[in-house]
């Protein structure tokens, strides 16, 4: 029998919260604005997976969740997805006044 370390269930816990969650997305905007950027795509904290590419009603609630905060604190905010060979899924933040262009 293996046991879950207190280690491991931090990490798990920390996959799922919507907070923490929201505190590593800041982190790398902060770090996108100061090389100039106006905008990321998440693919970290499952935003690259297929559960959301399907109608916002039936995302993850810890995606909605952290969606709805990124807007109410005034980012644009949303799932992106690319159709090739396979299907690509991000979650697009951006901000300012060339939001998007990159």
């Amino acid at each position: 029998m293996t046991l879950l370390t207190a280690k491991e269930a931090l990490e798990i816990s920390r996959k799922n919260d919507p907070e923490q969650t929201l505190r590593n997305i800041l982190e790398l905007v902060k770090l996108a604005a100061a090389k100039g950027e106006y905008s990321i795509k998440v693919r970290e904290w499952g935003f690259g997976s297929a559960a959301y590419y399907c109608p916002p009603q039936e995302w993850p609630t810890i995606g909605k969740t952290v969606i709805g905060q990124l807007r109410e604190i005034g980012y644009s905010a949303d799932i992106g997805s690319e159709e090739r060979q396979f299907v690509a899924v991000w979650l697009e933040v951006s901000w300012g006044d060339k939001a998007g262009a990159a």
